[in-house]
Parts: structure tokens; C-alpha cells; sequence
């Protein structure tokens, strides 16, 4: 199985999106995933309406070039709880397991506790 990884950061330090890196690729590599892309958004904001890899790493979702993605917090995805609960069902509707680690939780048993947590942070 292959996996897609997904950082972001606000304020443009390397160390934290090698860090994001490291820790989901050892959490996929765990759970039996390669990890085939590593997609990057430096200095983006979370309430930013689209990430240029992010918005790339949906695409390629979306043409199956992987089974996951793997982020390290809801966070990294938006800070708008609107716009993950999108890409969470987008993701879902592509047949695309999201693991987050920080949350320890994946979308194939943890969506309804994942839905709970963005409903509760409105």
C-alpha cells in the first residue's frame, strides 16, 4: 500500500516540515504503507483557502496514485473546520484512508470520532 504525506507550515521553518515528514513516515511505515509522495506547503497559512500541494495531493488522490495520507494533526490540513471536513469526505469518497498521528486516530474506524472533533471545534 502507498502512502502520500501531507505538511504545512505557517512560518517556513524546514525543521518542523522534516520533522511533520519524519514522524508520518515512520507512522506509516508502522502500519505496512510506502510512502510515494511527500507534498509540502511552506510559509501557508492554515486559513489560507488552498495550499498549493495540498490542492496537488487532492488531485492526485483523486487519479489513485496512493491509499493514504498521512498528516501529523487535523491542523496541518486547514485551521478552517469547514474546509477539513471537506477533504475529508473528498478523501473518503476517493477511497483514500487519512491517518493522522498526532490524533492517533484513521479514517477507516476513527471518521465518526474525526467528524466529532471538527463539529466540537466550530
Amino acid at each position: 500500500m502507498r502512502a502520500a504525506i501531507y505538511t504545512r507550515s505557517a512560518t517556513g521553518n524546514r525543521t518542523h516540515l522534516d520533522a511533520q515528514a519524519e514522524k508520518c513516515a515512520q507512522y506509516a511505515s508502522e502500519r505496512g504503507y510506502i510512502v510515494a509522495e511527500v507534498y509540502e506547503d511552506e510559509v501557508q497559512s492554515g486559513m489560507a483557502k488552498d495550499g498549493s500541494a495540498l490542492t496537488h495531493m487532492i488531485s492526485d488522490a483523486n487519479r489513485h496514485h496512493f491509499d493514504a495520507v498521512v498528516i501529523e494533526d487535523v491542523s496541518r490540513l486547514s485551521r478552517r473546520m469547514d474546509k477539513v471536513r471537506q477533504i475529508m469526505t473528498d478523501l473518503q469518497n476517493m477511497g483514500i484512508t487519512l491517518l493522522i498521528v498526532g490524533q492517533g486516530i484513521w479514517s477507516e474506524s476513527g471518521r465518526r470520532l474525526i467528524q466529532k472533533w471538527v463539529v466540537l471545534q466550530r
